[in-house]
């Protein structure tokens, strides 16, 4: 049978609780990012500064909160692209129809204009938008739901583990009434109290 130092030799990946856990964020940070879909423009070195960055903040442990997490970065990277898309949207109308903008003089009146030809697919972005806002905030519920229980259990197992082991002794020791004191004697409901002393003032005077 091997030593375990040639097993140590063996084997590939970090050793200690810390660098395990690493890892596995490091897993989680590859596998978001492959699962990406980025559009033209978009930069794949960003979008992973971006998923770095949740995973940081919410660190998952596992599958369940892995995909979560997935869910919160997407959804917050799609929302990040609507103003480019409504800013798009607007220009291209307006180099689009040179005739219809050309009567007005400015540019504040050409994007009115080109907002109320645009009125619907505008209305459809931010229906859009909408609904990446619920999806994020689902998902943000549900993982910190998860993460709160986690955590219950964690510290509940954790203080099990290190609270002390008591000894039968004890045990026993506690079970034990303890024993009256010697000379007091406890009184009783049934016993009759004490007759006063009358007052100096009415004691019999005698002659003299």
């Amino acid at each position: 049978m091997p030593s375990k130092s040639k097993q140590r030799g063996r084997r590939r990946g970090p050793y200690s609780p810390t660098g395990r856990k690493t890892s596995a964020y490091n897993a989680v940070r590859h596998g978001l990012t492959a699962m990406a879909t980025l559009i033209p423009g978009e930069s794949q070195q960003e979008y992973d500064a971006h998923v770095a960055a949740y995973i940081q903040q919410f660190q998952p442990a596992n599958g369940v909160e892995s995909d979560l997490l997935q869910t919160m970065a997407v959804a917050r990277w799609r929302l990040r692209r609507i103003p480019g898309i409504e800013a798009n949207m607007i220009a291209n109308e307006i180099v689009a129809n040179p005739d219809v903008y050309q009567e007005y003089s400015t540019e504040h009146q050409q994007t009115a204009w080109a907002f109320d030809r645009c009125s619907h697919a505008l209305s459809l972005l931010t229906r859009y938008e909408a609904t990446l806002n619920r999806t994020f905030e689902r998902a943000w519920k549900q993982l910190q739901s998860l993460q709160s229980a986690r955590f219950v259990a964690e510290s509940e197992k954790l203080r099990n583990e290190n609270a002390p082991a008591r000894s039968s002794v004890e045990h026993r020791a506690e079970s034990i009434p303890a024993a009256p004191l010697l000379g007091v004697v406890a009184p009783h409901a049934s016993a009759k109290k004490a007759i006063p002393w009358p007052a100096p003032s009415n004691l019999v005077r005698t002659g003299g």
